[in-house]
């Protein structure tokens, strides 16, 4: 699985970090599953830009009060030059939280990461 981070600020301008290896170069299909975590400020938009983006029902706050308070994942289909690709948008508690510390939720996006990472081993057949 390719990660890909995406920073969000209140100048509504997105930062890019990561990489990912989708090709055009296949005419067959392929399969491929990309996880973008989308991580910013409280208040920023966070969660209405990955329901946006996934047409999923995601709640949004609607102002600059927090509303994400853990990490949660939300996978959709998307298409793209013969490429079948399973996209999750990883949706994280924001920071500068009136509640919570950078740390902690740093923590608790490494801890998703960490675990979402061993699940995916545990569950891939060994040669």
């Amino acid at each position: 699985m390719n990660t890909l981070s995406i920073a969000m600020n209140h100048n509504e301008s997105l930062q890019f970090h990561g990489s990912s290896e989708l090709r055009e170069e296949s005419q067959t299909t392929e399969s491929h599953e990309v996880a973008i975590a989308v991580m910013g400020v409280t208040g920023v938009g966070k969660s209405y830009f990955i329901r946006e983006v996934s047409g999923l029902d995601v709640t949004t706050s609607g102002g600059l009060e927090s509303c994400t308070s853990v990490v949660q994942e939300y996978r959709f289909p998307f298409e793209f030059a013969n490429i079948n690709t399973t996209v999750t948008l990883v949706d994280t508690p924001g920071f500068n939280d009136t509640f919570r510390s950078d740390a902690d939720i740093l923590k608790e996006i490494a801890q998703w990461m960490a675990s979402t990472y061993r699940s995916k081993i545990s569950n891939e057949e060994l040669p």
